[in-house]
């Protein structure tokens, strides 16, 4: 398995969540707390500490989703894409919050997730290799390819928490 299908099948994921998220929307509703001309969803993204905190764990679980041979990894992406459905057409029904308060921060949270979820997807393969002998071969499992993806991720997540926190509400 290399890394351009881990690549194909993260984002595939990703976008049926998304397309299941936009599509079940109709009848979700959610709390909307307004400060000053801010929209914010819950009182837990108010802080840049709560929001990195909150985005730090969908990345934990996306690698610690290895333990499952994978599959964790591919539910928690998934359902990720599902909350990105609900936030798109939720903005799309709403004329308190634009796509460009949402779509800034939204990028290097997306990068984290599909990186996290290549890194939880790599290692299920390299468990499931050393569980049952098999001849899957995993052209990304190597140290150096591991650092520079968790670099990815840390560095996206707080790339994007600064963009959440500080340029995305003026916008």
């Amino acid at each position: 398995m290399n890394t351009n299908f881990n690549t194909i099948l993260v984002i595939t994921v990703l976008a049926m969540g998304l397309t299941v998220g936009l599509l079940i929307s109709k009848g979700v509703t959610t709390t909307m707390i307004v400060v000053g001309n801010d929209v914010v969803f819950s009182e837990s993204q108010l802080t840049f500490q709560s929001i990195l905190i909150n985005n730090f764990w969908v990345c934990v679980i996306n690698i610690l989703g290895f333990l499952s041979l994978g599959l964790m990894t591919l539910v928690n992406t998934f359902y990720n894409g599902l909350v990105f459905g609900n936030v798109i057409a939720f903005i799309y029904r709403s004329d308190l919050v634009t796509v460009w308060n949402f779509i800034p921060h939204a990028i290097p949270e997306i990068v984290a997730i599909i990186y996290s979820a290549k890194i939880g997807l790599c290692l299920g393969v390299y468990v499931f290799n050393q569980l049952y002998d098999s001849n899957i071969t995993i052209r990304f499992f190597n140290y150096p390819m591991l650092k520079k993806y968790s670099i990815v991720v840390i560095s996206s997540l707080i790339i994007g928490t600064i963009i959440e926190i500080y340029i995305s509400p003026y916008l």
